[in-house]
């Protein structure tokens, strides 16, 4: 078909590069949208990422066994994790409606996996379970990704970490 296309005048090449174009864009623009428009309310809006900056030796530390912590008041923040990371997090938790999560995980790689979960459950009482998403490559081990990240999750949430 590309042979047969260029072989066309210019003028009728160059409308059907522009007809081509235009159906790309408005297809790139408007599929995303039509698409969610589609899908119902999903419950993962319950479960929010929260950034901190973290020391590499602290996150080392912090990370070096792969599991879930939750903690239910800012002074369990301040025992397990310290003071630095509990000022850090002070003010972006509400402990009276929502749990903080802690997650640390390790993947080796490259390419190395990444940290994903499952929201499951009715709204009032969900159950999270994060996982880390193994990619599907023959020759991996070259190295290992530590990670360590911090979410809020409703206070009624029951939350697991699957291996």
């Amino acid at each position: 078909m590309l042979k047969r296309m260029l072989k066309m005048p210019l003028p009728i090449r160059g409308r059907l590069t522009l007809i081509a174009i235009r159906s790309l864009c408005f297809f790139a623009i408007l599929a995303p949208w039509l698409c969610l428009a589609a899908e119902p309310a999903s419950p993962t809006t319950q479960l929010q990422k929260i950034d901190v900056k973290v020391d590499a030796m602290d996150a080392a530390k912090l990370a070096s066994k792969p599991g879930v912590r939750t903690f239910a008041a800012e002074k369990d923040v301040a025992a397990a994790l310290g003071e630095k990371l509990a000022q850090q997090l002070s003010g972006k938790v509400d402990f009276a409606t929502q749990q903080l999560v802690f997650v640390t995980w390790g993947s080796s790689g490259p390419p190395f996996g990444h940290l994903k979960n499952d929201v499951t459950g009715p709204a009032d009482k969900p159950e999270i379970a994060f996982f880390i998403d193994e990619p599907k490559a023959t020759i991996r081990g070259q190295a290992y990704r530590l990670g360590a990240e911090f979410f809020t999750a409703p206070a009624s949430a029951k939350v697991s970490f699957r291996k």
